[in-house]
């Protein structure tokens, strides 16, 4: 229906997170933009990177800094989909520091998040999630039609979302080593390193830190007025 009906399925949990947003405002002096289009766009990336970088992702080596291929990719997606005017980056800034940031696009009437992090000295605050509250709350007033959160189901998401689609890939190897080896890496070595990732990920999120992957298996939707339950 609308904002206020959508704060009314989880109302314990998005009156805390309304409660912190308050605080926020009340223990600090925030600046907030939400989905809007950077005006530097370089020097905007690079402070989000880097605060991203700061935290346990740059500690476990997952930030997109922490490889020149994923910086890379990441700043043509940002320069390319700027200029068609469908780039985005929401951010809370407390006390003039870079507290949360969303990484995001506006396309074919959906906000898609791809990369998020947030400043752990504020996690008490829980800025990165309720940052997601506000963009969701913008998405409402923009008449988008869903947030796309993307990535694999995660607590999170279950808890902000209202429903979700299953993603499946088929492949096929032909029996010849070098594809045979491929195949064992999949089916054994990969979800090994993924498992011994996720709980690494989990440690280091406790307490509320909102983790995204990279890799995505099922995307959770939250829809808005215009999109069918």
């Amino acid at each position: 229906a609308d904002f206020s009906a959508y704060m009314r399925l989880h109302p314990s949990r998005f009156r805390k997170l309304a409660k912190l947003g308050r605080r926020m405002w009340r223990d600090h002096e925030p600046e907030v933009a939400l989905l809007e289009v950077p005006k530097d766009l370089d020097s905007e990336l690079d402070r989000a990177f880097a605060l991203e970088a700061a935290g346990w992702k740059g500690t476990a080596g997952t930030a997109i800094d922490s490889a020149s291929e994923t910086a890379s990719f990441y700043r043509s997606v940002a320069r390319a989909y700027h200029r068609l005017g469908e780039f985005r980056l929401s951010t809370i800034a407390l006390d003039g520091e870079l507290a949360a940031f969303d990484f995001c696009l506006v396309h074919s009437k959906r906000l898609w998040t791809l990369k998020c992090a947030y400043d752990e000295s504020f996690r008490r605050l829980s800025p990165g999630l309720v940052l997601l509250l506000w963009e969701v709350e913008r998405s409402f007033e923009l008449g988008l039609e869903a947030v796309e959160l993307l990535g694999d189901v995660e607590e999170y998401k279950l808890a902000f979302a209202t429903s979700d689609r299953q993603h499946f890939r088929f492949r096929a190897y032909r029996r010849r080593p070098g594809s045979m080896a491929r195949f064992a890496y999949r089916r054994w070595a990969r979800p090994a390193l993924r498992h011994g990732y996720r709980r690494l990920s989990r440690q280091s999120g406790a307490n509320g830190r909102a983790v995204r992957s990279s890799q995505p298996k099922r995307g959770a939707v939250v829809p808005s007025p215009s999109a069918p339950a």
